[in-house]
């Protein structure tokens, strides 16, 4: 996974994460890279995502680069529900992890996208707050400027 794509970003910001948890062996740790899409670009400071609310929303790409595919979990289930997770940094450098929260399965077994050699999955991520903890959303008509690096 490439673990240093940094993105700065206004309203709220992030660090994505996507866990090892994945139905094949660890060599496909090396097969993904994770990129987050810019929602805007501002002439100081560059890429940016504007996040004003639990309804605003980026994606999250995730390319195989190897030369097989490669399998990932589904988000609708246990196995892929916890594997997207975020860790925001601050101005002052502070860190804090945004993940979702523990949830009951009405319907649980494990399921897999599989990413063909140089194709990509795309993630979209709100931060309802029914469904993170530790949200980097700002409290209503503030901003706020955080760093995010996608792991």
């Amino acid at each position: 996974m490439n673990r240093r794509q940094s993105l700065k970003v206004f309203g709220a910001g992030v660090t994505a994460k996507l866990s090892a948890g994945r139905p094949v062996g660890p060599d496909q740790e090396d097969a993904l890279r994770i990129r987050i899409v810019p929602t805007s670009h501002r002439e100081k400071g560059g890429r940016a995502i504007e996040l004003s609310g639990p309804s605003r929303h980026f994606h999250v790409v995730i390319t195989n680069v190897s030369p097989r595919s490669v399998r990932l979990w589904k988000e609708w289930c246990s196995w892929g529900y916890f594997n997207l997770s975020f860790r925001v940094t601050d101005e002052a450098g502070a860190s804090v992890q945004a993940r979702k929260k523990d949830r009951g399965w009405d319907r649980n077994f494990p399921d897999f996208d599989i990413i063909p050699p140089g194709s990509h999955h795309v993630r979209e991520v709100t931060f309802d707050p029914t469904t993170w903890e530790g949200s980097p959303l700002p409290a209503e008509n503030r901003h706020k400027v955080v760093r995010m690096m996608a792991v």
